[in-house]
């Protein structure tokens, strides 16, 4: 896909500016950009359909159930470290 993208002159001055500071070409820096928006946005509908299957499977806990699982965690955590003191 080389397809020609309009930007905002605002826009293409910060890229300008961008790209000289870091010593590359404005058209890398944007082929740069763009491929790292791309890959988080992959990532976080990989998340998302995970959370939505930990949903719908019932692998949930309600506020208090974390709280009360984390506090027990940490009891046992500082029993081993009186241990090994």
């Amino acid at each position: 896909m080389n397809d020609i993208v309009s930007l905002p002159k605002n826009l293409r001055d910060r890229i300008e500016k961008l790209s000289k500071l870091r010593k590359v070409t404005p058209q890398s820096f944007v082929r740069e950009a763009v491929k790292d928006r791309v890959a988080y946005l992959e990532w976080e509908e990989k998340a998302l359909a995970q959370g939505q299957a930990d949903l719908d499977s019932g692998r949930v806990m309600t506020t208090d159930q974390l709280r009360s699982a984390l506090s027990e965690q940490r009891a046992r955590r500082g029993k081993k470290a009186v241990k090994t003191a």
